[in-house]
């Protein structure tokens, strides 16, 4: 692990920031100050170092954030000693073993016919019409969770590998993004301009939009994140699209997409 050259003044200045904000009590604990300033600067450091592509930015945020909390705690604060520890929580995350998950998410689309699965990369996306019912619905304790998905929406299973549930739920995310940004883009190819008015006339631009309710599982059905899942507004108005018309057109297009973006020489920032 190594700071990215043009960032070595940047991260001086963070690091000196946090070493100020962070504070030790009569207990030995590390206090974290009042705000969202240390929150922050953590978001910033995390971008000044070079992670490995096989770390998501959820865990390389909490690599940082625990790496600057020790080191305060250990009453070094040296950047030497900071980076050292970085590379052994980073070592010790990547030794994990690499696991199965699902994550269930729902999109604004219908089809008439069956939807084959779609294969971005080591990940694959598979698609029903009604929520599977061995895929329970977290217990949110004093909340009642219900799935309010449009009964004319699409669900979709999203199989990704990782070495822990949050890094699974940001590549499953990452995953469906990408895939709905294609099918999104083939059905933007046609308009020139849109003109949207305040008030209630706002529309969205994208016409197949995410679901409500994402929930992570393993494959067998069982939630991976108990107590745990994120929950998307529903835009007024918005119905699924019917995409069985022009569906043909579509995946050729999707397939054009990905082919481009295989050959071209960034392509594992893209997808």
């Amino acid at each position: 692990m190594r700071v990215f050259p043009e960032r070595v003044d940047a991260t001086g200045t963070i690091l000196q920031r946090l070493d100020n904000i962070l504070g030790i009590n009569e207990k030995g604990e590390v206090t974290l100050g009042f705000g969202t300033e240390f929150n922050t600067c953590v978001d910033v450091l995390t971008r000044c170092f070079a992670f490995s592509r096989h770390v998501p930015e959820t865990q390389q945020r909490a690599i940082v954030r625990r790496a600057v909390i020790e080191a305060k705690k250990a009453g070094n604060f040296s950047a030497k000693a900071i980076t050292d520890k970085m590379k052994a929580e980073q070592g010790s995350y990547l030794r994990n073993p690499i696991r199965r998950f699902v994550l269930l998410t729902s999109a604004s689309f219908r089809l008439d016919e069956k939807l084959h699965p779609i294969k971005l990369k080591d990940n694959t996306l598979t698609f029903m019409r009604y929520r599977p019912q061995n895929y329970p619905l977290p217990d949110g304790g004093s909340f009642r969770v219900t799935d309010n998905t449009p009964h004319d929406y699409f669900y979709i299973k999203v199989h990704i590998s990782a070495r822990d549930p949050h890094g699974a739920a940001e590549l499953g995310f990452q995953t469906a993004d990408f895939w709905r940004a294609i099918w999104n883009f083939f059905y933007n190819l046609g308009s020139d301009f849109r003109i949207t008015f305040g008030g209630d006339g706002r529309k969205p631009v994208n016409r197949i939009l995410p679901g409500p309710l994402h929930t992570l599982h393993y494959p067998n059905g069982r939630l991976a994140l108990e107590g745990q899942w994120w929950y998307t507004p529903l835009v007024k108005g918005v119905h699924a699209e019917q995409i069985s018309r022009r569906y043909i057109d579509l995946r050729q297009v999707e397939r054009l997409v990905r082919r481009k973006i295989a050959s071209c020489n960034f392509s594992d920032q893209l997808v």
